[in-house]
C-alpha cells in the first residue's frame, strides 16, 4: 500500500475565518504559502493529529489536491 503525504496549511484570512488547505504536491503548498505571506496572512503547516483536534474541526477545509 503505498503511503500519500498531505500537506496540511492552516491560515486565518483578514476577516479571521479559519481554513486549512490541502495539497498533495510540495510546490503547490509552498507557492500558495507563499502568497498568503505577500497578503500578510500568517499560516502554519500542520501534522495530522492537530488537523484532527477539536480546534480545527469547525474550520474550512480546501482541497487543493
Amino acid at each position: 500500500m503505498k503511503k500519500t503525504f498531505r500537506y496540511l496549511l492552516a491560515f486565518e484570512s483578514a476577516e479571521g475565518i479559519a481554513s486549512v488547505a490541502e495539497f498533495g504536491m510540495y510546490d503547490d503548498y509552498k507557492s500558495f504559502e507563499e502568497e498568503l505571506g505577500r497578503q500578510g496572512l500568517p499560516s502554519r503547516l500542520l501534522n495530522e493529529k492537530e488537523f484532527k483536534s477539536p480546534g480545527f474541526q469547525k474550520a474550512n477545509y480546501l482541497d487543493l489536491r
